[in-house]
C-alpha cells in the first residue's frame, strides 16, 4: 500500500486500476490485465476507490479528476512497473 499527499492508503490492486482509469484503459483491459472480472473490477472501484476518495460511486470522471489532482497520475505503481504493460 502507498499513500500520497493526501494519506489515501491504496491496495496494489486498486493503486493499478486507479492508474489504468487515470490513463482511459477500458474496464475489460483492466480486469484481463489484473486477472479479475470486470463486476470485481467495477465492485472495486464504486465500493473502494470511490470511498476513499469521497466520490460518489458512480462518478468515476470525478474519481479520475480528484486522484489527478492528488498526484496519482504521475506514480506509476509498482505492480505496473514490473509488468510488460505500455503505459
Amino acid at each position: 500500500m502507498k499513500a500520497y499527499n493526501q494519506q489515501i492508503f491504496l491496495t496494489e490492486i486498486e493503486e493499478t486500476i486507479l492508474f489504468m482509469i487515470i490513463y482511459d484503459y477500458p474496464i475489460s483491459e483492466i480486469a484481463t490485465y489484473i486477472k479479475r472480472s470486470t463486476i470485481n473490477v467495477n465492485h472495486i472501484i464504486s465500493d473502494n476507490l470511490c470511498r476513499k476518495f469521497s466520490v460518489e460511486p458512480s462518478d468515476t470522471k470525478f474519481l479520475v479528476d480528484k486522484a489527478v489532482s492528488m498526484g496519482y497520475s504521475i506514480v506509476i505503481p509498482d505492480a505496473i512497473l514490473k509488468s510488460k504493460l505500455h503505459v
